[in-house]
């Protein structure tokens, strides 16, 4: 799969928006697909007999994958099986519709973007990335409903 971590020197180009975005949306839909995974593990685990010891260190590598593609280092070290936790009806699935990029700032080691969605409730997200190894890398998320003035720490 095509890796969509940007190099730093990269960002003041013209289409560093739409590469920020890109980014984003491939780091989404991988987790949107890893947590349909985990749903459908879970769900079968109700009716199968299945070792979810070993079900949970399959899950959690496939995250730590996802993470070390896209998340700083401080990220992937804390994908632990005994922390995972997951939206049932794909979180993370990027849709113009429901989710949109409204601001996007720089600065030289630092990205922050905020995104705007409706549904399920209208609330902004504001993502942190970070200059780490010539990359920008997720480092953080954080929500609010929009008209709050105060964020909240969300995970990744």
């Amino acid at each position: 799969m095509k890796n969509f971590v940007i190099p730093v020197n990269k960002f003041k180009y013209k289409n560093m928006k739409e590469q920020i975005i890109e980014l984003m949306k491939s780091f989404f839909s991988e987790m949107n697909k890893w947590e349909r995974e985990c749903g459908a593990i879970s769900d079968a685990s109700e009716t199968e007999d299945l070792d979810m010891d070993k079900e949970y260190r399959i899950l959690c590598e496939k995250k730590r994958s996802i993470f070390a593609k896209y998340c700083t280092t401080k990220n992937v070290q804390a994908v632990s099986e005994y922390n995972m936790s997951w939206g049932r009806k794909g979180d993370y699935k990027y849709d113009n519709e429901r989710m949109s990029v409204v601001e996007l700032k720089e600065n030289k080691d630092r990205i922050t973007v905020i995104t705007q969605r409706q549904k399920p409730m209208p609330e902004e997200h504001r993502f942190i990335l970070l200059n780490e190894d010539e990359q920008w890398r997720l480092d953080s998320k954080k929500r609010r409903m929009i008209g709050d003035k105060t964020w909240k720490t969300d995970y990744l």
